[in-house]
């Protein structure tokens, strides 16, 4: 004979553990090509993330652009502006 036991009953999730030995490959995978050169700051998806069309992947130390943008921007401290335009009425003559 064996002895029978009661219990109460209780709903849960149970975790599925599935152990086996094989290959695992993405169903899809990208190629990046850089189109500027920089340092990496910061890294926005971890390996094996989904990722879409648009999101921002990667972040470049904006400094070394900003700075050749700074070199180029013209320096517009000493130029006054110009004269009022003349009033309509006023003839322009060439000065041949």
């Amino acid at each position: 004979m064996v002895p029978v036991l009661a219990g109460t009953v209780s709903q849960k999730d149970i975790p599925v553990q599935l152990l086996a030995i094989g290959k695992v490959e993405a169903y899809a995978s990208v190629s990046i090509k850089i189109r500027v050169t920089g340092e990496l700051t910061q890294v926005h998806f971890r390996e094996g993330q989904e990722v879409k069309k648009g999101d921002l992947l990667f972040t470049i130390d904006p400094r070394p652009y900003q700075a050749a943008l700074d070199e180029r921007r013209p320096d517009w401290s000493g130029i006054r502006p110009c004269s009022p335009r003349r009033k309509r009425t006023q003839s322009v003559t060439p000065s041949w």
